[in-house]
């Protein structure tokens, strides 16, 4: 089975994709208790955000992607939106890297996040979470549990966490994690989160583009150190 080259399969996206607005789901990330006001943010698969652009909602924000066609979007985005005025906006960066290998000195930021971008890494994933946690004092992601009989169609396999299934592409087979509420507390204790740190909240939602729509659940997952966060 040949697996997708992720520059290319994101590339691909990001090209036919004419730009991603700011969902929901960005935005309750950065809510209250985890909050981000003069904070510094990393933003793991960061696409094309528009909340990096709100003004006076956070100190710095650092934005990671591994597509380029993305990350010129999103500078596009940004020139756009400061016209002349740039009083107010945040310091603001934009790097491409991987989210398994991020080149960021430990707890060099107060929160990291990523919005709809873990469950895409397939084996890899639980790497970028402890790269999250290396980086920053608190983390959010969201992660997703597929519908039972969903998983069945792709031949699924059990992993530590999760369970991994291979999507085809034009690129080749995609791997994808689906994680339970218990998966995702376990592998964040085993990266050195305690337990009463984790907030894990499931929401239902229709997966659109099927014959059939069926309820997954979306997990908003934040978790903090003991000894920090914001």
């Amino acid at each position: 089975m040949q697996t997708a080259k992720p520059t290319e399969l994101w590339d691909r996206r990001w090209h036919e994709d004419p730009g991603k607005n700011t969902s929901r789901l960005e935005y309750e990330l950065l809510d209250s208790g985890y909050g981000v006001e003069q904070a510094t943010v990393l933003d793991i698969g960061c696409g094309s955000p528009e909340f990096s652009f709100e003004e006076t909602l956070f100190r710095k924000y650092v934005g990671v992607d591994i597509s380029a066609v993305a990350l010129q979007k999103n500078m596009r985005k940004r020139r756009d939106s400061l016209f002349t005025d740039v009083s107010g906006k945040p310091e603001y960066e934009l790097v491409r890297a991987s989210a398994m290998n991020l080149p960021f000195r430990e707890g060099v930021f107060d929160k990291a996040i990523s919005c709809e971008t873990v469950f895409h890494l397939g084996e890899r994933f639980y790497d970028s979470i402890l790269e999250m946690a290396r980086c920053s004092s608190s983390i959010a992601f969201t992660a997703v549990q597929y519908n039972i009989e969903e998983l069945q169609r792709y031949n699924p396999r059990r992993k530590k966490f999760g369970t991994l299934i291979y999507v085809e592409t034009p690129e080749g087979f995609e791997g994808l994690v689906s994680l339970s509420e218990d998966e995702v507390r376990n592998l964040l204790k085993e990266a050195g989160f305690a337990d009463e740190d984790i907030e894990i909240s499931p929401k239902p939602y229709l997966v659109s583009g099927r014959k059939v729509k069926e309820i997954d659940s979306r997990l908003y997952v934040k978790a903090k150190k003991a000894s920090g966060g914001t």
